[in-house]
């Protein structure tokens, strides 16, 4: 943990049940040692009303130049064991992968792996073999 949030309940009316200020951060370096990028999560509430459970964003840090670059509102992120990150925001997955001189390529260029927007759950009966433990 980078930085440990200072949580605040809200109102039963509030859009947030909790928030944290200061955010609660998260960070894990790139695996691989010469890319130099860290990943930062920054949780800043808990059980949104109406959307999300964390209230997340991730942030890469370029560890050479202190240069930061928000992916925005995301579900998930986390690096791959080649170096590339992995992204989930807004029901799709995302590749962002680097370019010339090892530099990460613009986010708006990451490949999108899948887009599940459209898929809709539906109810299953559970195998026979699955009913008992």
């Amino acid at each position: 943990m980078f930085q440990r949030g200072k949580h605040v309940k809200y109102n039963f009316d509030s859009k947030l049940w909790v928030g944290f200020n200061p955010p609660e951060i998260w960070t894990k370096a790139n695996p691989k040692k010469n890319k130099g990028y860290e990943l930062h999560e920054v949780t800043s509430g808990l059980h949104e009303r109406d959307g999300s459970w964390y209230v997340t964003e991730h942030i890469i840090v370029d560890q050479r130049s202190d240069a930061t670059i928000s992916l925005g509102r995301t579900d998930w992120a986390d690096w791959c064991s080649n170096g590339e990150l992995l992204f989930a925001k807004d029901g799709r997955i995302y590749r962002l992968g680097f370019g010339k001189g090892g530099r990460l390529i613009p986010v708006e260029d990451a490949k999108l792996l899948i887009d599940l927007n459209n898929r809709k759950f539906e109810a299953k009966e559970a195998p026979v073999e699955a009913k008992t433990w």
